[in-house]
Order: C-alpha cells, then sequence, then structure tokens
C-alpha cells in the first residue's frame, strides 16, 4: 500500500512530498486476516457480521443502498475476503474493488497491533465491533499510529484519567518528543442533507406512491432551504403533501414548515439518463431506481439552497484537540474528513479552510502546535498480486515548526 502526504506551511506556499510505501502482497493477505481475526475473535466479529446483516435486511432500498452499505463496507469486505481464504479459493484479481479497503483496513490493523498495550487493544476491539459505529474514530486512529509506525516513529498510547483532558498517544522522533490528537467527523456532520433522514424519506415516498417508477421516467426535485428535515412526523406530513401533488398531477408541492420544496419532472429516458450521469452539484444527494435494463427510472435529488456547516463543525473538533495536549510537548493534531476526492486548491489563502486554520493556529493554547493534517477516504488499488493505497491527505504546519524534523510527520 503507498500513502501519499501533502504538506503545506500555514503562512507559505511551500509544499512537499513524504512518500511512504506499504505494499500488501496476495501471499501475506490470509495470514494478515488470520492474525486479525484472532484479535477481534470469531465470536465478536461474527455478532458484528449477524448485525450488520439484520441491519441491511430490516432497512429501505435507498437507506439500504446509499447508506447502510457504504457504512458498513469494511465489514462486508471482511466477510467476503473471510469466506474466500476459508474456500481456499482468494486472489486478489477475482476481489472487487469496494473490498479493497477492508484489506488495507486488516493490514492497518494487524501492522499497529505489537504497539498496543492490553488495554488499548481491548478498547480498540470494543470500539471497532460495538454497534455505535465507533469504528471510525478508532480506524482513524490507527491510520495515524501506522503511518508514525513506518515514519520510524516510537509511540506509547495514553490511557484515558477521569476528570482530565488527554491527547491520543505520545511520541519520540529523532530525540523529539510529541503528542498526536485524532478528530473524526462522520458523513453528516455540519451538512444540511442527514444522510439517514433523506433516504429514510426516499423509501417511505416509494413505499406510499409507486407509480412514482411507473410510466415516463420521474425526477423529484427535493430543495431545502435550511436543513432537511430529521423528525419523522414531519417526513410524513412531506410525504402526504407529495402524494397529494402527484394524484392532482401537480408539479411543485412546497410546506413551509421545514422550508421544503419538491418539482416533479417527467424528462424523457435519455434526459434522465443524462441528469444521472452529471456531476453532483453542491450539497447535493440523490437516490436513483433502476429499472430491469438498468436504466434509471426515478431519480430523487436533494439539494440544498445554502451552504454545509462542515468547517464549523471542523474548527470546533481542533479547538477541542488543542485542549487534549499537555502544554508540555509539541502537538499534531490529525483530522479525518470523509468523502474528499482531492484536497487541491484548499491550501490556498482565500480558502475558508485556510482561513479556519489561521484562527486555529493564533489561539493562545496553540503555541506548542506543530501540524494539522487532514485526510480522507483510503483509494486502494490492485495490481500485479499486491495492494497500492493512496490517502488524500493534506497537512498544514506552523510557521515556528516548518524547520522542526516534526513537521514531516
Amino acid at each position: 500500500m503507498r500513502q501519499c502526504d501533502k504538506a503545506n506551511t500555514m503562512n507559505s506556499l511551500d509544499e512537499a512530498r513524504q512518500p511512504l510505501n506499504l505494499e500488501v502482497h496476495e501471499d501475506d493477505i490470509p495470514g494478515i486476516f488470520a492474525e486479525v481475526l484472532r484479535y477481534l475473535t470469531p465470536e465478536r466479529l461474527s455478532r458484528k457480521l449477524e448485525a450488520v446483516a439484520a441491519g441491511l435486511a430490516q432497512s429501505g432500498p435507498f437507506y439500504r443502498e446509499f447508506y447502510l452499505r457504504p457504512r458498513n463496507a469494511l465489514w462486508l469486505g471482511m466477510r467476503q475476503v473471510e469466506g474466500s481464504i476459508a474456500g481456499g479459493d482468494f486472489r486478489l484479481d477475482r476481489i472487487e474493488a469496494d473490498v479493497l479497503p477492508s484489506i488495507h483496513t486488516a493490514a492497518l490493523i494487524a501492522e499497529v497491533l505489537p504497539s498496543l498495550p492490553r488495554w488499548k487493544r481491548d478498547e480498540f476491539r470494543s470500539r471497532l465491533l460495538d454497534k455505535a459505529g465507533g469504528d471510525v474514530p478508532a480506524l482513524v486512529e490507527l491510520t495515524a499510529a501506522s503511518r508514525l509506525v513506518r515514519m520510524g516513529a516510537k509511540i506509547e498510547w495514553v490511557p484515558e484519567s477521569p476528570g482530565k483532558q488527554t491527547c491520543e498517544l505520545v511520541g519520540e522522533f529523532e530525540g523529539q518528543e510529541f503528542e498526536l490528537e485524532c478528530k473524526a467527523k462522520t458523513v453528516d456532520v455540519g451538512r444540511r442533507m442527514d444522510r439517514p433522514a433523506i433516504y429514510q424519506f426516499a423509501d417511505e415516498l416509494l413505499a406510499k406512491i409507486p407509480e412514482l417508477t411507473k410510466g415516463d421516467p420521474t425526477c423529484l426535485e427535493v430543495l431545502v432551504d435550511t436543513r432537511f428535515p430529521r423528525e419523522k412526523s414531519v417526513q410524513t406530513e412531506l410525504v402526504k403533501r407529495v402524494l397529494a401533488g402527484v394524484k392532482g398531477e401537480n408539479a411543485v408541492f412546497h410546506d413551509e414548515r421545514p422550508g421544503v420544496n419538491v418539482e416533479r419532472l417527467t424528462p424523457t429516458g435519455d434526459e434522465l439518463v443524462s441528469i444521472v450521469d452529471s456531476k453532483l452539484e453542491g450539497f447535493e444527494h440523490r437516490a436513483i431506481v433502476l429499472d430491469k435494463f438498468k436504466r434509471p427510472r426515478l431519480l430523487i435529488r436533494f439539494r440544498s439552497r445554502r451552504p454545509d456547516r462542515m468547517i464549523n463543525a471542523i474548527e470546533e473538533d481542533l479547538r477541542k484537540a488543542l485542549k487534549q495536549f499537555s502544554g508540555e510537548r509539541p502537538g499534531l493534531i490529525v483530522c479525518y474528513v470523509p468523502e474528499v476526492e482531492s484536497f487541491e486548491g484548499v491550501q490556498s489563502q482565500s480558502t475558508a479552510t485556510t482561513q479556519m486554520i489561521d484562527r486555529v493556529a493564533s489561539r493562545p493554547d496553540a503555541r506548542n502546535l506543530v501540524s494539522i493534517s487532514f485526510i480522507s477516504d483510503a483509494q486502494i488499488f490492485s495490481t500485479l498480486g499486491l495492494t497500492e493505497t493512496n490517502i488524500e491527505s493534506l497537512k498544514y504546519v506552523t510557521t515556528r515548526f516548518k524547520d522542526s524534523r516534526l513537521a514531516i510527520l
């Protein structure tokens, strides 16, 4: 697996790359999965997989395909790889692309396990397998620790102390001590469109108005003034309004209370295909129904008139991270932001992200801050019997530490 980092100082346009290669060969994968399975324990992993399967079986089609499956891709992939290995027919060239992240994660876990004291091993196992979805923050910590180990740093995990804020770990790199804190945002924090809400609403629409998928192709444009309503009662009322509008053959339905406009369009089949294939607009999500020929029959587009508030949510997390440092050592922050395909251009001084970073770095409690790194989802490729990983990332380094060796971590 190969991981690349972009680094950019907070008050400079200097950019440097730190390539870190971690190749996972096909022949090593069964051993890696055996080690991870022993760590998670077969019984606990089976319970996790059973819970995932039950959730998928009980959910509506939109909620299942557009929310639950992506959210549980790690576990669905692990089940597939585990079954393939057990059946004796595992080969990388037979593994689908959406399963490769599970191999990446298993390799990360196996790499970091030797650095974990027993209490941390137990904590990570619990967080990875719990029903509350705590696996994302745990995996971010594992990713950060894996990178430090590959860089040659020595790390020591810090246990939680009742009534006291602590960082994730302390370390030493080339004779210099440091502290590291990780923060992770879920897909929907700070967003106007809450994924569970919009896809559960789409499922209710589909159940109550089956004629939407019959006759001419249909596109529903759902435009929101502030945020899509999460309240079930409000969603149900909105479905009734849309149902009444469809029966009355109205084209536009508006609900003043949640501030939602729904417009019904009837494009031709080719026009609907063109809309489905078009690039997502800002703050847009889609739910699609295909016919038996795999052509779109119904498209529901959710869009917001106002931008998301992700920057505000991230800045709050970064302020919290600063408070978790002891102040006795230089500090590094790693922040996971989901679904970012590229950070290209974000480091410009005019962007909201860079301005937010400058505000955080200018705080009095940021005097020992070395860097803030943003990472997003791993992009994994399989070639010639091995997997390679690229993690899209962006690093801001404070001016005070720009010449320090800690700046490359």
